[in-house]
């Protein structure tokens, strides 16, 4: 299994974030959000979601991306909080 690095989950992030949402790479911002800032509808949340957690070989919790103001940032730590739960686990 690959380890998932900070900077692997920004990477994969962010990627796929400019894929669902027609905007460049420089354009996302950490402030970035997913659905007024990079005008992502519930099924583009979907499957950004689902997108992510087969790049990451991770399950998200049904309530991780589901906020209305999910920013970017708020992305890539709920990666990384998953990450290190299912690592001390």
């Amino acid at each position: 299994m690959m380890t998932l690095t900070r900077e692997r989950i920004h990477e994969v992030v962010w990627s796929l974030a400019a894929k669902h949402s027609d905007k460049e790479l420089s354009e996302i911002r950490p402030e970035s959000r997913l659905i007024q800032d990079l005008d992502a509808d519930s099924l583009t949340v979907v499957e950004f979601s689902m997108e992510l957690e087969e790049e990451l070989g991770l399950t998200f919790p049904d309530n991780v991306l589901d906020k209305p103001n999910l920013t970017m940032a708020d992305v890539e730590k709920a990666i990384l909080d998953l990450v290190q739960k299912t690592s001390t686990a």
